[in-house]
Order: C-alpha cells, then sequence, then structure tokens
C-alpha cells in the first residue's frame, strides 16, 4: 500500500530548540482532506493556517483580522477534527539545540544534517517501522525553502542510500514542495499543528512548568496513535549509551528502544 506523509518543523536554529513532525494517511484520504481545509480557510479569510501565528496575541492575518480566543478555539477544533479524520498516523520529535551540539558526535552530525535532520530521522524510525508493519511504503513531502530543507534532505539522503535500511524503513521517495501560493501543497499545512505542539512540549518541559498539558494539545493528540517525544540532555545521553551497545549502529539503537523525556 501507497502512504504519503507530509511534514513540516516548528521554532529556528537561533531558537534554543525545534520540531519536525507530520503525519501520514492514504492518498485518497489526503485528496478528502484538501477541499476541506481549503474551505475553512476561504471561510476565515486566510490563505496558510499558519499555527504559531494563531496564538494570543494573534500574529499577521489572524491580528488583522480581529481574532478573539474564543474565534481561534473554534476554529482550532474545526482544524483538528478535519486532521483527525483524514490522517491514520502522526508523529513529532522536538530537540534541544544545544544537547544536539555538545552530546552528538561530529560523525552523526555530518550524517543527518543538523538537529531538523535528527528528529526527521526519528520520525522516519517511526513511520517506516509502522508502514513495514502495513505492507506499505511511504512517500515524504516537506516545505520547499524551510530552513531544515537541506538538513532533512541530507538525514533522508543517508537513509536511503543503504538498500537494507530504505527497505525497512520502507522510504519511497522524498519531495519538497511550496505551502502557500498558486501550487501550494495544502497538506503540508496540518504538519505545522503537530510539530508546533511538540515545539511547545519541549518548551515547557525545559522550563520545568508544573501546568497541564495544553487544552489544543489534548484536543489534537490521539492517544495510543499521535507520537510526541522530546529529546534534551537525558534522553541524549540514555541514547548514547544504548548506540554504544550497539556497536555505533544509529539505526538499530533508536529501533530497539526509542529515548523519550
Amino acid at each position: 500500500m501507497a502512504f504519503l506523509f507530509y511534514g513540516d518543523a516548528s521554532g529556528t536554529s537561533d531558537r534554543s530548540n525545534i520540531a519536525v513532525g507530520g503525519y501520514v494517511s492514504t492518498i485518497e484520504s489526503w485528496e478528502a482532506f484538501k477541499p476541506q481545509w481549503e474551505a475553512e480557510m476561504h471561510k476565515e479569510g486566510v490563505d496558510y493556517f499558519r499555527r504559531s501565528q494563531m496564538e494570543p496575541p494573534f500574529h499577521g492575518d489572524f491580528a488583522k483580522l480581529g481574532w478573539t480566543v474564543n474565534h481561534q478555539k473554534a476554529v482550532l477544533k474545526r482544524l483538528h477534527r478535519l486532521i483527525k479524520r483524514h490522517t491514520i498516523k502522526g508523529v513529532a520529535k522536538a530537540i534541544r539545540n544545544k544537547a544536539f551540539a555538545e552530546m552528538v558526535s561530529p560523525k552523526i552530525k555530518r550524517m543527518y544534517g543538523g538537529p531538523y535532520g535528527w528528529a526527521m530521522l526519528l520520525n522516519l524510525v517511526d513511520i517506516g517501522l509502522w508502514a513495514r508493519r502495513r505492507n506499505g511504503w511511504v512517500s515524504y513531502f516537506f516545505e520547499a525553502g524551510d530552513e531544515g530543507q537541506g538538513q532533512i534532505n541530507t538525514a533522508i539522503s543517508e537513509l536511503y542510500g543503504h538498500p537494507k535500511t530504505r527497505e525497512l524503513l520502507r522510504i519511497h521517495s522524498w519531495s519538497f514542495v511550496p505551502k502557500k501560493g498558486q501550487h501550494a501543497v495544502i497538506q503540508l499545512q496540518s504538519a505545522d499543528f503537530i510539530a508546533f505542539e511538540a515545539y511547545k512540549d519541549i518548551e515547557n518541559f525545559l522550563a520545568g512548568s508544573k501546568r497541564p498539558a495544553r487544552k489544543s494539545r489534548k484536543d489534537l493528540i490521539r492517544k495510543g496513535v499521535d507520537q510526541l517525544n522530546c529529546w534534551a540532555d537525558e534522553a541524549f545521553s540514555r541514547w548514547l549509551v544504548r548506540v554504544a551497545e550497539c556497536n555505533g549502529h544509529v539505526i538499530n539503537s533508536l529501533i530497539t528502544d526509542k529515548p523519550n523525556t
């Protein structure tokens, strides 16, 4: 069976953390998703649901449109329903940039490009093993021109270049496409939502926040279906032990036990 994965990043490299996430589903489900999402954009008078700008105090178009918190909540609920109705599984990985820079070896950094590439590698393991159990292959799509494009391309190229790993993780193809404009691939906007929640997860975790989970996170994330993981100092430390036990084999160390803070 053929599956499509649409992925996106949240946060930037000049901040303390980044996240990469997205959703996988069938071709038919993604085709059904597109016109319904476009109808929501038309209804709200925007051409792009940028999740970070949809948080109060609102930014960009959402500030110009005079959004209120009550309106935001109603729109998010509708968009979350569309995402959950048309996708099979979501994954997202948040990375503490400093931990990656200080604890990961130069060799692995070269192989996977950087924190964006590392986050995508983690997602590829989750989605690839999921697809393998269903005897499927996955085609991956990401935003063209995004800051993490080079790193994500490096990470997937490294995996795809090894036939056994390519088959293990069921990587069919990958490409970078526009998220906005005349030829926009609307499905990418859904990925922004799960990546944003993962980004907020690691921000709150590192800040030692005692607040309960964000309401938007609880509404979007399906228990037992979607996977959000944070990689900070402790997670990287545990993984370094595991990769040593696997004789330096990165993929084997990730498959046997994925660290999660």
